[in-house]
């Protein structure tokens, strides 16, 4: 976890703490690497995940 002066790092610790869920994936030829997330409102009940639970985080 990134400390209160860091400018940086915070991207995934906001992601985990508004998504319902979400992964990550890595792109082809290694560059980079995909994120996605599944954000729901308080008066939708979310369906089951339906990915692999290997890629979520």
């Amino acid at each position: 976890m990134p400390g209160e002066l860091d400018t940086g790092g915070r991207g995934l610790s906001i992601v985990d703490a508004l998504a319902f869920c979400w992964g990550v994936k890595e792109r082809p030829a290694g560059i980079g690497k995909t994120i996605w997330a599944e954000v729901v409102t308080p008066a939708v009940v979310p369906a089951p995940p339906m990915v692999d639970p290997s890629v979520m985080s």
